[in-house]
């Protein structure tokens, strides 16, 4: 579901008002939809075009990330695989739709008038098809095959704003997208990284931080030549990026203008995957994380001894001079989240826009952010957004995900689904647990329980698999 001039749902048309819901069907029968989505992240959308089309025919899809722009999902194909993929052609492929290498030009296009967006899209459209010699992943209508180097195999992405980062099966971060910030964390800045290629890491090396020089950014130390270590996780901000490496040490790359880094500073930006020496215990010791994520402008992460960090724009709460109000502050160093459960191992983390949700083990899930309604801070303390449950208890999930001001828990089994929002009141957190609406949508056409297996939210489309026939919609 969602706006179709961005090419994003992949459907092959680009035109500006192709709202709806799209699903790979079996058959070619249409549902008509009369679906006023007044839910989609607080807008008012009226989706204008009905029934049922094709979206990603004949994949079997493992993974999908929404950006602001473009989709980027890993799939297998069901029938002729792609003439570029490797000596095992039932591998998993990544395929890109949309505009994967865009974002102010997007917003710039979103301001414009509609008939003024109708007539550029299609040039823009054109003008990339002209130049696919040397734009290869510019801007596609359709998914289109975008192998890794050296035939690695992805098996996991994530994306962003102009930026699509993707983890090989050889533990190899790969980045492709927008580069004015370093934010594809290649070793350098340029206008557009084109193809995946590799993150450049770089080792932070000195005499083992403490607590003072924790925050001095101008502890003495000295930077490594480009290191060729492995990952394992990563996350991506709105022109920032973090990963952990097989170790355990977390980095953090791309702009730095509000701390979202974590390097203890605001220079402006870094072109390398750099440690965040807050967690540098010795010259070769950093305390192991397990989980990382980001928002627009702030990063999170856990550690193995499950402490939950964050930092980045206005996730510090200070107190005025009369101690009447709390003032928003941006934090350059990692920051302890508190008030979290005690003695309650974390599960997972996610991070909306402005909001960071903590799953933990007997299913509960705590909170820290801006507030939906009213744009209050919570930040001094976590809070309750979802009660503990039995179904999600234990870790007993496929996917918990979260997109602009909202969070999605899916269950192990995919029949369970539950999406929220922070609220400032706790009688209307405790409420707001629902079904979203597009899998009440899809429980209503289907003869047969629909079990998802996930969920992405971008800018201004998102996307919806489903297990039975590894459909798609949104």
């Amino acid at each position: 579901m969602g706006s179709g001039w961005t090419g994003a749902l992949g459907t092959g048309t680009l035109k500006t008002h192709q709202d709806g819901i799209y699903i790979d069907v079996s058959s070619e029968e249409e549902a008509e939809l009369n679906y006023h989505d007044e839910e989609f992240y607080g807008d008012d959308l009226h989706l204008e075009q009905s029934g049922l089309l094709p979206i990603i025919p004949n994949f079997n899809v493992h993974h999908v990330s929404c950006g602001w722009g473009h989709s980027a999902i890993i799939a297998t194909p069901n029938d002729d695989p792609p003439k570029d993929t490797t000596n095992n052609p039932s591998s998993p492929q990544l395929y890109l739709s949309g505009r994967p290498q865009e974002f102010q030009t997007l917003l710039r296009l979103q301001r414009l008038p509609t008939f003024l967006t109708d007539m550029i899209v299609p040039i823009s459209h054109s003008l990339d098809q002209i130049g696919s010699d040397m734009i290869p992943f510019g801007m596609f209508s359709k998914f289109t095959h975008c192998p890794l180097p050296e035939q690695d195999i992805p098996i996991h992405v994530e994306s962003s704003a102009g930026l699509t980062l993707i983890l090989g099966s050889s533990q190899t971060l790969y980045s492709l997208g927008l580069n004015h910030h370093g934010q594809a964390g290649i070793g350098k800045t340029s206008n557009n990284v084109w193809t995946p290629t590799p993150v450049q890491m770089i080792s932070t090396t000195g005499n083992a931080t403490t607590s003072t020089t924790k925050n001095d950014p101008s502890d003495a130390s000295t930077e490594d030549p480009i290191q060729n270590d492995k990952f394992q996780a990563m996350a991506c901000g709105l022109q920032h990026a973090l990963a952990i490496d097989i170790h355990g040490k977390v980095y953090s790359w791309g702009k730095n203008n509000r701390g979202q880094l974590g390097h203890g500073d605001t220079i402006q930006m870094c072109e390398f995957a750099k440690p965040i020496r807050y967690f540098q215990q010795s010259p070769t010791e950093y305390t192991k994380m397990k989980l990382v994520a980001a928002g627009l402008n702030h990063s999170v992460c856990v550690t193995d001894d499950n402490q939950a960090y964050i930092w980045g724009k206005n996730t510090v709460t200070v107190s005025s001079e009369n101690n009447d109000t709390k003032q928003l502050q941006d934090s350059y160093l990692p920051t302890p989240i508190n008030g979290l459960p005690p003695n309650q191992p974390i599960v997972d983390i996610s991070c909306g826009s402005h909001h960071t949700s903590i799953l933990f083990q007997d299913g509960s899930i705590y909170s820290v952010g801006i507030a939906t309604d009213n744009h209050e801070p919570i930040f001094s303390e976590a809070v309750c957004t979802f009660q503990p449950n039995s179904i999600y208890e234990n870790g007993n999930i496929r996917q918990f995900t979260s997109g602009y001001d909202r969070t999605t828990i899916i269950s192990k089994d995919g029949c369970h689904i539950q999406e929220f929002q922070l609220w400032s009141q706790e009688e209307w957190r405790r409420n707001a647990p629902h079904v979203p609406s597009a899998v009440q949508m899809l429980q209503s056409m289907e003869k047969e329980d629909v079990r998802v297996k996930c969920l992405s939210r971008g800018w201004l489309h998102s996307v919806l698999i489903t297990d039975d026939l590894e459909r798609e919609s949104r």
